[in-house]
């Protein structure tokens, strides 16, 4: 894909978005989606990145599209809602309406990113794209269904290719959701951290940098339907995740014990051997170095 690509990306309020955006860098033309007004616009958006508020399901939002869009990042969506069906929308409707969007501007490229969590917990054992999605939180269920939409349109011929990636807890400056940002965020307000069951539960932290290293790759080279399971480059129970952020950024760790939730996978692990040999994509940044980056990152107070 050339350099003089233009790309929409979905999400623009997220806080994946704007690191994207910074590595398109200026030789592409880029179109941001803001879902709400009262979502922020990324920041140090480079010249030639374009906002857009219409909804996506808007006629209005079509002619705001150069003629010739080449690739679509899908990174809209919802952890969390009120309920179950706004939790939907936020999910499965805005997929359909992107989809849409997709066939109408004749955009041919997609990247979807969805969630590890369409897998369900191991005993510890690496999860690959054979195993069969079973889900256990209305999140992973939402984020499956999305799917389905996606690898309809592209059996049914409406747009060309879809890379979907399947990605473990992604963390890094601007996050605010997982258990990465959750202690990230406690800790530094002195607050005491929560952590449900016994703290063994493995978790595989990516960082923010690295995804987006991925999805640059996927950009230059997109492929009919693939399925990749992404994951950060180091496994660590979630007891050591807490007293790694309490090191890094020179917090005292005070723990609240709580039950384990059984609507959680205990361990998630998951195999990254197909994206790394079809894409050459080694995830890089441990734990450490990707929370120094968060602290580096901080805007001192006045």
């Amino acid at each position: 894909m050339s350099v003089s690509s233009s790309v929409f990306i979905t999400g623009g309020g997220g806080f994946i978005a704007p690191h994207l955006i910074r590595a398109l860098g200026v030789e592409t033309n880029i179109f941001v989606h803001l879902r709400q007004e009262s979502e922020r616009q990324p920041q140090d958006m480079p010249k030639g990145c374009t906002l857009v508020r219409e909804a996506l399901s808007d006629e209005a939002l079509h002619h705001r599209l150069p003629s010739k869009v080449d690739i679509v990042f899908h990174l809209a969506g919802a952890v969390s809602a009120r309920d179950s069906m706004d939790l939907m929308s936020a999910n499965v409707t805005t997929t359909e309406n992107v989809l849409a969007l997709m066939a109408k501007a004749k955009i041919p490229h997609l990247v979807f990113l969805s969630t590890a969590a369409v897998w369900s917990g191991t005993t510890g054992s690496r999860i690959d794209e054979k195993v069969s999605p079973a889900p256990n939180t209305p999140y992973g269920f939402a984020k499956l269904a999305a799917e389905a939409l996606v690898i309809n349109a592209v059996a049914r011929g409406w747009i060309s290719s879809a890379t979907i990636l399947r990605c473990n807890n992604t963390y890094g400056p601007g996050s605010r959701q997982g258990v990465v940002a959750n202690f990230y965020q406690r800790l530094r307000r002195g607050q005491s951290v929560l952590i449900e069951g016994d703290g063994m539960q493995l978790r595989e932290p990516l960082f923010v940098a690295d995804l987006v290293d991925l999805l640059l790759r996927v950009k230059e080279s997109p492929r009919g339907l693939e399925v990749y399971g992404v994951s950060g480059p180091e496994s660590m129970t979630v007891g050591q995740i807490a007293q790694t952020v309490a090191e890094v950024t020179g917090s005292e760790l005070r723990i609240d014990w709580g039950g384990e939730r059984n609507d959680r996978s205990r361990h998630l692990l998951i195999s990254t051997e197909k994206v790394q040999s079809e894409l050459d994509w080694h995830p890089c940044v441990s734990l450490h170095k990707g929370l120094r980056e968060m602290l580096a990152a901080e805007v001192p107070s006045d």
